[in-house]
């Protein structure tokens, strides 16, 4: 026991304390001396709870209490020991009742270490631990929350952990096959592709990115974006991170989106119709395709658009410049039909319309349409004839063959008048022809009454 003693005594690790059953210092090693920067004189005799935090106090006195009770035991109990002036060490202690030869309670023999990098340690990962919980729960809210699919699986496609969201994307509840294998909700038709991709990742450790579908428990298609990610576990094994975006809807827009512009074109085709938009600052001119069709230009090469002006009559442009000014300095805006040459040289009628654009209360540019209306212009120079034409009938009609018609009525009259003793078959002819000529003037006065509406 003694040699126990000694190594104790010498030891740098372990404090040695006796104190007797009043609670005061009886012996102190060396180690417990200088760890507390103590005299070892002036401690002998103390009273060791005076050396123990308040807190603490009745632990000690509880624990020797316990050796009393229990000699032939050993109690352990940690306590919080004041070091400097507002420092304390944290201290872990074995506390053993001592009998002297008859057996009496003699003294409590305390040996001690250093606990408190321990502590700080425990400290530490509790805090870790604490900060590790935070951050698996934020994941986890996350994970359930997010507005994607996301599910983790291994290179053979086995499903390790889905969220909720991806499961109501399938509408998983209803699926008659249950399985936890990613590639039984895709077509078969992707299933080597996504092998292929996966063997690459696995090599590149890179990210990919893909369309594709998925099947829903009813059987019909969603398109998804997918965006996958590669990484090794602690155990070596191939995991995949997929991240899910159900593009349906963007893809049946984008398809309605893709109709309309058809429709547009066609229409724009049809009625020879393109829009067009001068930028002021900087200047410059945007057509669309029908607008390099109604100039005769190919819409796939680019052209410089700087002298548009020149494609139009001469005659044309000082219309054209005056109202285009007058839009891009005061906002009036213009409807014109004014004459196109195009690129082949081929007269053309086209209908301008300009508006200005704003922004800020400022002009930033001017934009309209341009229709081919040269065969509308044809129509009305055709309608322009036919009523030309209409009047000199009309002209004809009202003058030189009324005029004879006239001179039949009178000479009817006339021998009438002269020839008292006609017999009545005479009369009848003459009678007739004046009714004749009475209906023919009437038919070419209606005529007449018409022409301001032609």
């Amino acid at each position: 026991m003694e040699n126990f003693k000694h190594y104790l005594e010498l030891s740098n690790l372990f404090y040695l304390i006796k104190i007797d059953l009043n609670a005061n210092y009886t012996y102190v090693n060396n180690h417990f001396v200088a760890s507390f920067e103590l005299e070892k004189d002036k401690i002998i005799g103390t009273d060791c709870l005076k050396s123990i935090i308040e807190d603490d106090r009745n632990i000690c006195i509880e624990t020797v209490k316990k050796c009393l009770a229990s000699p032939k035991q050993s109690f352990t109990v940690k306590l919080i020991k004041p070091f400097k002036e507002g420092l304390y060490k944290h201290t872990e202690w074995e506390f053993t009742l001592n009998l002297d030869n008859h057996h009496n309670p003699k003294e409590i023999i305390c040996i001690g270490y250093d606990i408190s990098d321990n502590i700080k340690t425990d400290h530490k990962l509790t805090l870790s631990q604490v900060e590790i919980e935070n951050i698996n729960s934020k994941f986890e809210a996350l994970f359930n929350t997010n507005s994607l699919g996301l599910v983790l699986h291994d290179s053979s496609g086995n499903i390790k952990v889905a969220n909720q969201l991806f499961y109501e994307m399938i509408d998983y509840e209803n699926y008659f096959n249950k399985s936890q294998n990613i590639f039984h909700f895709v077509p078969e038709k992707f299933w080597e592709e996504m092998k292929a991709t996966l063997e690459v990742l696995k090599k590149t450790k890179e990210s990919s990115f893909k369309e594709l579908e998925i099947i829903h428990a009813s059987g019909s298609i969603i398109n998804v974006n997918i965006n996958e990610l590669i990484f090794e576990d602690s155990n070596g094994e191939f995991l995949v991170w997929s991240v899910i975006r159900d593009i349906t809807e963007r893809k049946n827009n984008l398809k309605l989106l893709e109709n309309q512009k058809d429709l547009l074109k066609q229409t724009a085709e049809i009625a020879k119709l393109g829009g067009w938009e001068i930028h002021l600052n900087p200047f410059r001119r945007e057509w669309t395709e029908e607008v390099y069709i109604i100039h005769d230009l190919d819409p796939k090469i680019t052209h410089n658009l700087d002298n548009a002006l020149g494609y139009y009559h001469p005659d044309d442009r000082p219309l054209l410049t005056e109202a285009q000014n007058l839009c891009k300095e005061k906002g009036t805006s213009y409807d014109l039909e004014i004459r196109l040459i195009s690129a082949k040289k081929i007269n053309k009628w086209v209908r301008l319309i300009g508006k200005a654009i704003y922004s800020d209360d400022i002009i930033q540019s001017i934009r309209g349409t341009v229709q081919d209306i040269t065969e509308k212009k044809n129509i009305e120079n055709i309608i322009l004839k036919q009523q030309t034409l209409l009047k000199e009938i009309y002209f004809m009609q009202s003058h030189t063959i009324r005029l004879p018609l006239a001179n039949i009525l009178g000479l009817v009259d006339l021998l009438t008048f002269t020839i008292p003793n006609l017999d009545q078959e005479n009369k009848e002819i003459f009678e007739k022809l004046k009714f004749s000529a009475n209906q023919l003037d009437e038919v070419i006065r209606q005529v007449a009454e018409k022409e301001p509406e032609v």
